[in-house]
């Protein structure tokens, strides 16, 4: 084994028995619904998705073993993102950028996630369990390639199986059901990002998320996703998403992208816009649930002084908790007709870990 890589010897053989009872699983269930083919063709797919990712996580895992690596060995891979800029080639990026990409891309899918589960209107097992895992790989000279993979994590299919199987109980098939939708709708809520990328300069997409979701919603979704696109102070030029499943070239992302995007957000409502910032708590009016924030700062913009309006099933005691703190809060900041803030409506909000003496 080359020197300096991680002895995976355990996880292999962990691997191996975890692969040996999905498989067995799978054979139970096939002559368990033998004579009923349409519940088969319904819940065996998961099954065998289970085998198909543990035989996939078993040549990785031996892959990094041997240390032989060979960089499109990897075809169990649905979504390709391409970096391109300065410092990005032969496979390598500064990793500091890269991490908080992957950080950004977390948010946005876990958002474009909820927004799926809102118009299903069905709570699906855990948004954390939905968030992608990513491979990094090398490509050609002048960009960095990201594969994704976006699924639930192996343990948490197992743990379902599992119990399907030994409590014979009657939600078994819910759980596998379960399942199969989670792995449905993570791969959805990739394409639903690229939907809205691609609504900068696509009037055809646009129309398209308007028609499926609220306007608010889209302002939202919009938000997330501009973070996707290369900034004024990123070394990152041009980000590209490519996958077979997306059905069209590839959607690239410039720092031209942002500003379109925000044009797009501010075409839908002119008065109002989703913001991210922090706030410092000054007063509390416990009668018409709203703080008072001074200031409120975001994007590089502070006001002074502007109100924060909550929803009415927030506790009295909550916004007591916050008082004379500091928080980051997101919400939709409302305007007059001349363009001045008025309130901002509050959608979440939370403690900031620095005491504010400290800032």
């Amino acid at each position: 084994m080359p020197e300096n890589l991680i002895n995976y010897s355990d996880e292999i053989m962990t691997t191996i028995d975890q692969l040996g009872i999905a498989k067995k699983q799978l054979k139970q269930l096939q002559e368990e619904l033998k004579s009923e083919p349409s519940l088969s063709a319904l819940y065996a797919p998961s099954a065998e998705k289970l085998v198909s990712d543990l035989n996939n996580r078993l040549q990785e895992l031996i892959t990094k073993q041997t240390g032989s690596v060979n960089e499109y060995a990897n075809e169990n891979v649905d979504i390709w993102i391409r970096i391109k800029g300065k410092g990005f080639n032969r496979g390598k990026g500064p990793i500091g950028q890269i991490g908080n990409f992957l950080n950004r891309l977390n948010i946005a899918n876990a958002h474009a996630v909820g927004l799926l589960e809102k118009k299903l209107k069905n709570k699906l097992i855990n948004v954390n369990d939905l968030l992608p895992s990513f491979d990094l790989v090398k490509t050609s000279k002048g960009s960095l390639k990201l594969g994704l993979k976006p699924s639930l994590d192996l343990q948490t299919i197992i743990d379902k199986q599992m119990s399907f199987f030994d409590d014979k109980e009657q939600n078994g098939f819910d759980q596998l059901k379960k399942i199969d939708e989670a792995s449905n709708i993570a791969l959805d809520s990739f394409k639903l990002l690229t939907k809205a990328l691609a609504a900068s300069n696509d009037n055809t997409e646009m129309d398209d998320l308007k028609r499926n979701f609220d306007e608010k919603d889209v302002i939202k979704l919009l938000y997330y996703v501009r973070e996707l696109a290369p900034s004024n102070r990123s070394d990152m030029d041009e980000i590209s998403f490519e996958s077979p499943f997306f059905g069209k070239s590839a959607i690239i992302a410039d720092r031209g992208t942002r500003k379109l995007l925000s044009e797009r957000a501010k075409s839908l409502v002119q008065t109002t816009d989703f913001i991210e910032g922090k706030a410092a708590i000054r007063e509390i009016d416990l009668d018409n649930k709203t703080v008072t924030a001074r200031p409120l700062s975001f994007n590089n913009t502070e006001i002074d002084d502007i109100k924060l309006k909550f929803p009415d099933n927030v506790s009295g005691d909550k916004l007591m908790d916050i008082v004379s703190k500091i928080v980051y809060v997101s919400g939709f900041l409302n305007f007059n007709f001349k363009g001045e803030p008025i309130d901002l409506a509050v959608e979440d909000i939370e403690l900031n870990n620095i005491d504010e003496d400290s800032e």
